[in-house]
């Protein structure tokens, strides 16, 4: 796949995940495959960062994506991106804010589909932003992000350093950088999806013509690499309570409105 291939500013406007492989199949699978939510469709792209996944929505035929991003600097390099490729203005508005504030804004039935792309992890409150999400009445959301490797319905809870671009952003009143985030596992979002009234599928990575793994094998039990394998063995063997947590699913939930 080579959508970004077509639009290679995209791969120097933010340090975070942007390789050619990793963008070109996420927008495959997490975008072009799912042009039935998608196309015609008012879109709401939580954590939007740089608007690389606007970009794609619009460009496989989104009606409106409204982006919400936490860091102004990311915003404005997706609006300058959407002006470089001549993305008509209309079709667009990115909002610097908390998406736990500004969802709260939307009005209900204005959005379609929501895209959580590698944010469920960065924040504490999923099942708030989960409950907004219904609020809203989107039809879809398609939810991508790391999970804790667990067979028990928990959340790990760690710290973001919200220095970082690809962290969680600093909450006003914390007094240091060191934000509270936490990873849920499989079973805690399956909970929180059906508590909700949301039915659900697995999108599969396994069986999506990758040819090129590389950036990729936190969607893959098949392709994780010899060393990341023993790293991980290693680890649990010091520590039999370790829970990996860079494991990634990718779900598209559907609510019956």
């Amino acid at each position: 796949m080579s959508f970004y291939n077509n639009y290679p500013e995209f791969f120097e406007t933010s340090n975070t995940g942007a390789f050619p492989n990793r963008l070109n199949y996420r927008s495959k699978v997490l975008i072009e495959n799912n042009t039935d939510v998608i196309a015609g469709k008012n879109i709401l792209d939580i954590a939007s960062h740089d608007g690389r996944f606007s970009f794609s929505a619009i460009k496989n035929g989104a009606n409106h994506v409204l982006g919400i991003e936490g860091r102004k600097e990311l915003v404005e390099r997706a609006i300058k991106t959407m002006n470089k490729y001549n993305i008509p203005k209309e079709k667009y508005t990115f909002v610097v804010g908390d998406i736990h504030k500004e969802i709260m804004k939307i009005h209900s039935n204005s959005i379609d589909t929501v895209f959580c792309f590698g944010f469920f992890y960065h924040t504490i409150n999923h099942f708030t932003l989960l409950s907004e999400i219904k609020r809203i009445n989107a039809k879809c959301l398609i939810l991508d992000t790391a999970v804790a490797d667990s067979y028990q319905p928990i959340i790990k809870v760690k710290y973001d350093d919200a220095i970082k671009e690809s962290k969680a952003i600093r909450d006003s009143s914390n007094a240091n950088n060191q934000m509270v985030v936490g990873h849920p596992s499989k079973l805690a979002i399956e909970m929180m999806l059906k508590s909700l009234g949301f039915d659900f599928v697995y999108l599969d990575w396994e069986n999506s013509d990758i040819s090129d793994w590389n950036e990729l094998s936190m969607y893959s039990t098949k392709h994780v690499p010899f060393k990341k394998k023993l790293s991980q063995f290693i680890t649990k063997i010091k520590n039999p309570n370790f829970i990996q947590t860079n494991k990634r699913i990718s779900i598209k939930a559907f609510r019956d409105i």
